[in-house]
């Protein structure tokens, strides 16, 4: 059974509520799967400033001074392993299992809701 703010992801992933996008956590056009993550913990823990202009430009914004990957309190807070969401593939699977990457090559918000439900091996750090 997820924790409750993984299932607070799997549930803002399936709402509809952000549009996604690739290659940032956030820019003015949307999220990336993690970038959702980050905007939860924004909310959910009233964090102040939020989300801040990059110093990298464009419209890209960044949150602890992270514009790629998952700030460590934040993975904290999601109970993940690693930053980027990685895990154990599949066996015979091939290329590089992260949410980030699934993200990025187009898998849609939905499908990494429900990779996260699955809760395959070695997303979840032991508790």
């Amino acid at each position: 059974m997820l924790n409750e703010n993984a299932q607070k992801l799997v549930n803002a992933l399936r709402s509809g509520e952000y549009a996604q996008i690739i290659g940032a956590l956030h820019k003015d056009s949307g999220f990336c799967c993690l970038g959702v993550a980050c905007d939860l913990f924004i909310k959910e823990t009233d964090t102040s400033p939020g989300w801040t202009k990059s110093i990298w430009g464009g419209f890209t914004q960044s949150f602890d001074d992270e514009t790629a990957v998952l700030p460590d309190r934040v993975r904290v807070w999601l109970g993940f392993r690693t930053n980027q969401g990685n895990f154990t593939p599949v066996v015979g699977a091939q290329g590089s299992f992260s949410l980030a990457s699934a993200n990025d090559s187009g898998v849609s918000f939905q499908e990494i809701a429900d990779m996260i439900e699955a809760e395959p091996e070695g997303l979840f750090a032991d508790v």
